[in-house]
């Protein structure tokens, strides 16, 4: 799991694939991580934004959960399959191949 901002840029303290280590694995893929409005509330109707790859995380569970729902054949290896197969692409692919296995988590 890695965390990426508003423009698909991946947050500096996230996880990602380390040139310097061969053969470890970099996650499989991202979630929106940076200023996501949490259920912490800092005054009367104001909520504050948190960042972190465990604000990426629901996301991507709460994704899982809708594929899920559509297709109750989809388990285990078969829904992170699918999950995998509709991520987006991230802004310059190229340059970071490998960096964040398959891109940008997509709902359905």
């Amino acid at each position: 799991m890695a965390a990426v901002d508003d423009e698909g840029a991946t947050a500096p303290f996230s996880n990602r694939l380390q040139s310097d280590a061969p053969g470890v694995k970099g996650p499989d893929l991202a979630g929106p991580g940076v200023d996501v409005y949490s259920s912490w509330l800092v005054a009367e109707g104001r909520y504050n934004t948190i960042s972190g790859t465990s604000m990426a995380t629901p996301h991507v569970a709460g994704i899982a959960a809708l594929y899920a729902e559509a297709d109750a054949t989809a388990r285990g290896r078969a829904l992170k399959a699918l999950i995998l197969a509709k991520c987006a692409a991230l802004p310059n692919g190229a340059s970071r191949q490998g960096e964040i296995g398959q891109g940008l988590v997509q709902a359905p």
